[in-house]
């Protein structure tokens, strides 16, 4: 009987998703999978062409950062953040979501903070989200014990860190299915 019980727990123990299943590992120029197999996601509401891969870092202390990829000087996979106000490259090592997570739609953007099948991305107060105003895309995270949303701005790098209370309206959070 608990040969049972434990083939059982393996085998839901495998079929269980993390958000591990919907990254990929970039070194600099160089990705684990093929670049067409990353997610590409809007940065222009009105131009579906111009778009950007989304990274998420985990520090040592457990909490997370969350932002675009962009080219840098000549290196492919860059992320870019903020942390403590300040925005940050991450050009060595970065986990760019593949196309397993939103293409297959095992990953959304919700205004609502629960989704039916799906568990809002959070560690440690650190939620990642969408930012959409005047017409663009931005990628950042919601600290919940400060409520600031922290964002960098794709085309300039400047750090924006604004209260919840002012980009409540604008915000999506982060969902992926367990």
């Amino acid at each position: 009987m608990k040969i049972i019980i434990l083939l059982n727990f393996v085998h839901v123990f495998c079929l269980t998703l993390t958000l591990d299943d919907y990254l990929t590992d970039c070194w600099g120029n160089k990705c684990r999978d093929n670049e067409k197999f990353l997610q590409k996601m809007a940065v222009d509401q009105l131009n579906p062409n111009k778009y950007v891969h989304i990274s998420y870092k985990t520090f040592e202390s457990g909490l997370i950062v969350f932002g675009p990829v962009i080219p840098f000087e000549g290196t492919r996979y860059c992320m870019i953040y903020v942390d403590n106000g300040k925005t940050y490259k991450e050009c060595e090592q970065t986990r760019v979501f593949n196309n397993n997570s939103f293409d297959k739609g095992n990953c959304i953007f919700s205004p609502n903070t629960y989704e039916n099948g799906y568990q809002i991305e959070s560690r440690r107060g650190r939620m990642p989200v969408r930012v959409s105003f005047d017409g663009v895309y931005y990628y950042g995270y919601f600290d919940k014990y400060t409520n600031c949303v922290s964002f960098p701005d794709v085309y300039n790098y400047r750090a924006n860190v604004m209260s919840l209370q002012r980009l409540e309206q604008y915000i999506t959070y982060l969902h992926c299915r367990n």
